[in-house]
């Protein structure tokens, strides 16, 4: 999984970790897709936010998650009936920056990565990093070409391609040709 180190690059926006789906019951309950890798994750963070679909947050106090079936429901505070969960239908969990667990050095959250230019070993610029893709076996940069009618590239974010990843300057360097 890709981690990473804090970056003063970083957006300081909230992260979404989870979106509340439909009632689960009728005491206040709603299904709870987990966006965190391990889904497990979601169970892991004490300080969570409230983000409505206007995007205002609010720091949630006594919320209740609990594994169910192959996914998990949650009780927030004052949904105690089926018509308060429904109305949080489409709501979103999300994290502060300052939240997110300490990491190892040399790893890294893809939200760091994204818009980092990528340079190979000549120093010409592929690109800069439009998003990336889990394949199973390793992340993957997907890159925005410098020109506008240049080509998306997809670059293993794995050795021997990666060379440096240099969150202060903005780049990732990789051995990677220009013309592949």
């Amino acid at each position: 999984m890709v981690r990473e180190e804090k970056s003063p690059a970083a957006d300081a926006s909230p992260l979404i970790v989870a979106r509340i789906g439909a009632p689960y019951g009728v005491r206040g309950w709603n299904h709870l897709r987990s966006f965190t890798d391990p889904v497990e994750n979601i169970l892991r963070y004490p300080k969570l936010l409230l983000r409505a679909p206007d995007g205002a947050l609010r720091a949630l106090d006594g919320i209740a998650v609990t594994a169910h079936r192959d996914g998990f429901v949650v009780q927030l505070p004052h949904s105690h009936n089926r018509d308060d969960a429904a109305a949080l239908r489409g709501w979103e969990l999300a994290l502060a920056p300052r939240d997110l667990p300490p990491l190892d050095v040399g790893e890294y959250y893809w939200r760091d990565l994204i818009g980092l230019r990528v340079v190979n070993e000549d120093g010409e610029t592929l690109g800069r990093v439009a998003h990336l893709l889990e394949t199973g076996q390793h992340d993957v940069l997907v890159l925005k070409a410098p020109a506008e009618d240049g080509p998306e590239r997809l670059i293993p974010f794995v050795a021997p391609y990666l060379q440096d990843v240099d969150l202060p300057g903005a780049t990732i360097r990789v051995a990677w040709d220009a013309q592949w």
